[in-house]
């Protein structure tokens, strides 16, 4: 009696799903910065932390590296308030996690 060959199909594989917080974003700035993350956490905005040039590059690279993912200097624009970070970084996860 011969086997059945199992047919069934696995899903491809993903990158597991990652959820952007503010106390992820807050940790990866308390660390590039040398800030106490509570301190980070307590800033109304990212601009408040990164607010000279050379910071919102080095901001943008640490989050690259933290997310594996890939951010202009434009989209960067996007990170200005806590809300709009998470959001904008949410999604260039999930489509980093797509490809």
């Amino acid at each position: 009696m011969a086997k059945a060959k199992n047919k069934s199909h696995s899903p491809p594989l993903t990158k597991s799903p990652v959820i952007v917080t503010k106390e992820d974003i807050a940790s990866v700035v308390s660390k590039l910065f040398y800030t106490a993350e509570d301190e980070v956490l307590k800033a109304n905005s990212i601009h408040d932390i990164a607010h000279q040039s050379l910071d919102k590059v080095e901001l943008v690279c640490a989050l690259e590296d933290h997310y594996q993912i890939s951010l202009s200097l434009e989209e960067a624009e996007h990170l200005s308030t806590w809300d709009s970070a998470i959001a904008y970084l949410q999604k260039k996860v999930d489509q980093a996690c797509k490809k």
